[in-house]
């Protein structure tokens, strides 16, 4: 019988259906066929407000000018007849009413996603014009507004932003006066204004003395020395806390991690990662040299090597050493390309034909007087050398008689520097005749006599002094 009388209630009887007007504009249409959009569901566009369609065409993909087929939508239930307002539906009202009792009024972005259909502005401005400025507020009016006119937007950011608490907040206060650590030194607790550490060393060595106290009258021996040795043992930890903290400020670890000593190659830092833990028990700038006397070390050996690996394959100068170790890493690659070959060809090109290339290999044959002396008159060691062949031969070719003379009638003919030649190979006894020699050694002879005269004459009269002195000194 209830089912009965719910089905007696709802059936709807002709007089009750009233014909409807296609051509009324309050009716709403399909924007693409123009088809009216009554007693049926239909398509909302999110991003096109006005953009309302049916189901056959949403279905065929059809679009207008200013909309496309990847907008957002909405499927829509048909409202014959707005309650408030005439472009908003009985569904929409609906939903803000229910977004309002969810999210409170003011979180007009939070309402607006349960709406989807309108934005911020709308909701609110239908909201406060509807149902609280309304003359039947808080019922919204009895009559159909027209659609909803926006107001210009407001001159200034009304973007919502997340609250913060005041500067009396409990949590502010709380806060006061320990700010965020931002450096390492504040992560570590360092306090540089008290030199220490918030956490220190043994941070309950104190407790060893906090409580001690002296008193002569009650005092026996045996306690005086138990609070002796307490005295002492807070003493040690209080070295070793200030050596630890002596030893953070000098390898700056409030600050930095040390990785290293300052060494370049892998060889180095392995090297430093070794010794590193002696940084407890050495000074920075003591280890700082043993590091770097252990570096020269390494390369000191590694130098060796590399002469000695020259010296067995023949190479007498560094020149050759660095085409050698060229070539070497040519031959230890699996494969030499074109480019590389010809670039190795030119390199040793260039260096066979450099004038130092020789000149290094001929320097070893100078002695170190004509070393330098060809150093001082930028002269290469091979025209020294020619010149001094040149003028050995003039001087056997002219029965030893080489003089100033002939050689400032040669400088015409050869190079200029003959004469600064001649002159050093006749100052280191080169050119000398039988007669030079001769003579020379006359003189040494001489020399060498007269020293010795006078060592006979000087020793006599040293010993006559002494006797007469002796005599001088029995007489008395």
């Amino acid at each position: 019988m209830a089912s009965r009388k719910r089905k007696e209630e709802t059936e709807i009887s002709e007089d009750d259906i009233q014909p409807v007007n296609v051509n009324d504009p309050t009716i709403r249409k399909c924007w693409t066929c123009d088809a009216p959009l009554y007693h049926m569901p239909y398509i909302k566009c999110i991003k096109c407000p006005e953009m309302d369609q049916c189901i056959q065409c949403f279905s065929t993909a059809a679009t207008c000018e200013g909309h496309g087929t990847d907008h957002q939508f909405v499927l829509m239930d048909y409202a014959p007849e707005p309650l408030t307002r005439a472009d908003w539906t009985t569904e929409e009202d609906a939903l803000l009413l229910f977004g309002i009792k969810m999210y409170g009024v003011g979180n007009w972005n939070e309402i607006t996603k349960v709406i989807l259909t309108k934005n911020p502005r709308e909701c609110e401005q239908h909201y406060y014009e509807t149902y609280i400025e309304s003359d039947t507020a808080p019922l919204p009016p009895n009559e159909v507004l027209p659609k909803l006119n926006l107001a210009p937007p407001l001159p200034f950011d009304t973007t919502p932003r997340e609250s913060k608490p005041s500067i009396s907040h409990e949590q502010n206060l709380r806060m006061r006066g320990k700010e965020k650590s931002t450096t390492p030194a504040e992560w570590a607790g360092w306090m540089p204004k008290r030199h220490e550490f918030e956490i220190e060393y043994m941070n309950e060595a104190e407790e060893l003395i906090s409580d001690i106290t002296f008193n002569e009258k009650t005092e026996t021996n045996q306690s005086l020395q138990f609070k002796i040795k307490q005295m002492l043992s807070y003493n040690v930890h209080l070295r070793e806390r200030h050596r630890r903290t002596e030893l953070a400020l000098e390898w700056n670890l409030l600050d930095n991690l040390i990785h290293d000593l300052g060494g370049k190659t892998p060889e180095e830092i392995q090297i430093e990662q070794q010794i590193m833990p002696m940084a407890q028990a050495i000074p920075k700038d003591d280890l700082m040299e043993f590091a770097n006397a252990l570096h020269e070390e390494k390369r000191a050996q590694e130098d060796m090597k590399t002469l000695i690996n020259w010296r067995e394959h023949g190479i007498m100068t560094m020149d050759e050493g660095y085409l050698f170790n060229k070539l070497q890493e040519l031959l230890d690659q699996k494969h030499v390309t074109d480019q590389e070959l010809h670039e190795w060809n030119e390199m040793i090109t260039r260096a066979i034909k450099a004038p130092g290339f020789r000149a290094s290999i001929e320097r070893e044959i100078l002695t170190d007087a004509e070393n330098e002396f060809v150093n001082k008159i930028n002269l290469a060691p091979l025209d020294f050398l020619k010149i001094k062949d040149f003028l050995i031969r003039e001087f056997v070719h002219r029965d030893d008689k080489l003089d100033e003379e002939v050689i400032n009638e040669l400088l015409t003919e050869h190079d200029p520097n003959i004469n600064k030649v001649f002159n050093f190979l006749k100052n280191n006894g080169i050119f000398m005749t039988l007669d030079d020699i001769r003579s020379e050694d006359e003189t040494k002879r001489n020399v060498t006599k007269n020293n010795q005269i006078e060592n006979v004459e000087t020793n006599s009269l040293k010993k006559n002094k002494e006797e007469s002195t002796s005599e001088e000194d029995y007489a008395f």
